[in-house]
């Protein structure tokens, strides 16, 4: 099933063919015909349905849908419709998210942007790791878990703000702002604000990724330490704030990351 969904997407995401191969593989048999002849509104769902029914991760499914806004904002600066031969029946109101700009709350703006920026923050750290060497020396090794845990740290974070988008989307739910992004504590004006040395900044990544890893082991285990066996905690108010520091942690540690990567290219 995943080949026929690649083969629909090279052949340029024609809607009318997604919908007839989507009632072939999907297992919700009326879904096609909900989405039949409303193809702006459901050119993103048919796509990330496509994806869920050939057996896709939401990380390819991720990756497959800004390769695919990239290769189309490529082709068409103007937003005009895709001539690449590749992509013939491809169009920009064939595109995921075809809701002109303009149009969005801004809400939902913020949060596509921020979505954006992040997912390009990942594929930047994940060049940086491609061009370390290949050896295993205390340098190369260190410089490669720092890379991987903040690919890892960010990865929540992205899939927060595609879940969000996504919602929107499929059933015009705003975003709530609030846990998308947390405002620094009243009383600390000054938490924003970073140090711009190098090292301090990683020192305080650091201690962020450690007390998210103590949250996420009490979520996950009801202990700082991570346990033998799973021993989730129970849904309440003790799981929202703890859920809530982590993504205020998360969202300091992409400010960390940005602040790092802009000094790196000031001495570069």
């Amino acid at each position: 099933m995943k080949n026929k969904v690649q083969e629909w997407i090279r052949e340029g995401c024609n809607f009318d063919h997604g919908l007839k191969l989507l009632t072939v593989i999907g297992k919700n048999k009326q879904l096609p015909r909900i989405m039949a002849g409303s193809e702006k509104r459901y050119a993103g769902k048919l796509l990330y349905e496509l994806c869920k029914a050939g057996g896709f991760s939401m990380h390819e499914f991720q990756e497959m849908k800004e390769s695919l806004l990239s290769s189309s904002e490529q082709s068409d600066g103007e937003n005009t419709g895709i001539s690449n031969s590749d992509n013939p029946g491809m169009t920009a109101e064939h595109k995921p998210e075809t809701v002109e700009a303009k149009a969005l709350p801004d809400n939902v703006q913020r949060v596509i942007k921020e979505h954006s920026d992040l997912f390009k923050l990942r594929a930047q750290l994940h060049e940086q790791m491609t061009e370390l060497p290949e050896d295993n020396s205390q340098e190369t090794v260190k410089k490669r878990k720092n890379l991987s845990d903040s690919i890892a740290q960010l990865s929540p974070r992205i899939d927060l703000m595609f879940a969000a988008k996504e919602s929107f989307y499929t059933e015009g739910k705003l975003p709530d702002m609030k846990i998308l992004f947390p405002e620094p504590p009243a009383d600390d004006p000054g938490a924003s604000l970073l140090p711009s040395d190098p090292a301090e900044l990683k020192k305080l990544k650091k201690n962020l990724q450690s007390a998210n890893t103590k949250d996420q082991n009490m979520l996950e285990f009801q202990d700082a330490k991570k346990g033998d066996k799973p021993n989730p905690m129970p849904a309440g108010p003790k799981r929202q704030k703890l859920e809530f520091r982590i993504k205020d942690r998360i969202a300091q540690i992409e400010e960390i990351d940005y602040k790092i990567l802009s000094l790196d290219n000031q001495n570069e």
